[in-house]
């Protein structure tokens, strides 16, 4: 947990503190983030140190308020899908059950293939979701610029 001056109380995955307790990270604690300007802007005295702790607290709670939006918009996509699913079912029992002229079983084939397709790009939008390890690598990403 560090204190910060903006934010309050920041806290942070054990690996982003492991990042922080290097010395390579440690040396951003002398390095301005302003440069000279604290020499006119006397409150102006904020370190790259400080500076990148903000940030990636800033891009986890940014990657998490994706995830949710994300996640909500899936799930709208999952209730479409289920119900395509089931009138396709329904379709399918349909044809099953009834002799259909050759013209029937080519518009049926064309179905089968839409909904396949469909099903298809349903499963990559559902691997495609932000998880938390997308989440701690954008935060990595935004301790570890200023190094």
């Amino acid at each position: 947990i560090f204190n910060d001056p903006i934010h309050g109380q920041i806290e942070l995955h054990p690996l982003l503190v492991k990042i922080i307790d290097t010395p390579q990270f440690q040396r951003l604690r002398h390095i301005k983030q302003l440069g000279g300007a604290y020499l006119v802007y006397p409150g102006a005295t904020h370190t790259r140190f400080e500076h990148s702790i903000g940030a990636a607290y800033l891009a986890g709670r940014l990657a998490k308020v994706l995830q949710e939006k994300q996640q909500k918009e899936f799930e709208k996509k999952k209730e479409e899908f289920e119900k395509e699913k089931e009138e396709f079912e329904t379709k399918q029992n349909e044809f099953e059950k009834k002799k259909k002229s050759e013209k029937k079983q080519e518009d049926f084939k064309k179905l089968q293939r839409e909904f396949k397709n469909k099903q298809e790009v349903f499963e990559k939008k559902e691997r495609e979701q932000i998880d938390e390890n997308d989440i701690l690598c954008v935060q990595i990403a935004a301790l570890c610029y200023n190094l």
